[in-house]
């Protein structure tokens, strides 16, 4: 553990927000996030570092999963699908073809099912072994298995580069912006999703919302910091938007708060809900109306390189 300044503006004065543990896997440890008091950055100070975190990235860790496809169930294939393909039409959107880099890809599961979505040259990074391994083998796509600052992808090579619930989990978010910056052709986009810290959810659940996931999640971003920071790196922002409802964080920090609060058994259910398909798709149409509303428990930036002014 080691103490840090903001890694977005610099200043070492912050406020005490929550002391964290690992709600998710169980693990030991209490973690202090705290908030910077010039840009309103959230981060853990102390910060742990790499070989303190292997521990709470397990092969079971929820986004490793396998194949869609892999699935017995069409029930939880569809459910798993659902939210990928929002992800896809979100970036087709914009754009149909080009190249176009996942940072922090986990298994590959976006990436496949971007083949159906345009005509792409795809890429991944994946820092965890495993998961990367897992991509490269069921999906053929070009996985470099480490970090985005390793691999030295050359400069205005994508079109598009995005990040699913990542940006939170890296040590440095400002270089990882500023390398996709460079990565990035003018006028390409990037698309950033990433808890929103000033949800509703957040609010109701404090502490016990699973969007700061300690100690995985080592940042969180208020909307005006984010948006400050990629306006600074020379990106226009050009929408906010929530693409998901936020069923599993809801239930999941339900469950975390009853537990906590003496409700051992309401907790425990509520966390089999969380993971119960058949609940994901008879709640559907409130957690749809929830995103539709923008009140979900996170928020997707859809920004661009700014392309530089012609002269004469």
């Amino acid at each position: 553990m080691k103490q840090i300044a903001c890694n977005f503006c610099g200043e070492s004065v912050t406020s005490p927000v929550y002391t964290l543990c690992d709600l998710l896997l169980g693990l030991p440890g209490e973690f202090t996030l705290v908030q910077c008091d010039r840009c309103g950055l959230l981060y853990l100070n102390p910060s742990p570092t790499w070989d303190e975190l292997k521990l709470h990235y397990p092969d079971r860790y929820h986004p490793f999963i396998g194949t869609i496809e892999e699935q017995p169930s069409a029930l939880v294939r569809w459910a798993q699908r659902y939210g990928v393909v929002r992800r896809c039409r979100a970036v087709t959107q914009r754009q149909h073809s080009g190249r176009l880099l996942d940072v922090g890809c986990a298994t590959g599961v976006f990436l496949n099912e971007m083949r159906d979505h345009g005509d792409w040259e795809l890429y991944g990074v994946e820092p965890v072994a495993s998961a990367a391994t897992f991509a490269r083998q069921h999906s053929g796509v070009r996985i470099f298995q480490g970090t985005l600052l390793e691999v030295a992808y050359p400069d205005g090579f994508f079109d598009v580069v995005t990040m699913w619930d990542v940006l939170e989990h890296v040590a440095d978010p400002r270089i990882y912006l500023h390398e996709i910056h460079r990565i990035l052709k003018p006028g390409g986009w990037v698309l950033i999703k990433v808890p929103d810290p000033w949800c509703w959810e957040a609010r109701l659940f404090g502490s016990f919302w699973i969007g700061y996931d300690a100690p995985r999640h080592l940042f969180g971003f208020p909307r005006p910091a984010l948006a400050h920071q990629l306006g600074i790196l020379g990106f226009d922002l050009v929408n906010v938007r929530c693409l998901a409802g936020g069923f599993y964080t809801f239930m999941a920090s339900l469950g975390f708060w009853l537990d906590a609060h003496g409700w051992t058994r309401s907790g425990r259910l509520a966390q089999c809900m969380a993971r119960s398909t058949i609940v994901r798709v008879l709640t559907a149409p409130l957690f749809s109306l929830v995103r539709r509303l923008g009140l979900g428990s996170s928020l997707t930036y859809f920004a661009r390189k700014r392309v530089p002014a012609e002269v004469g």
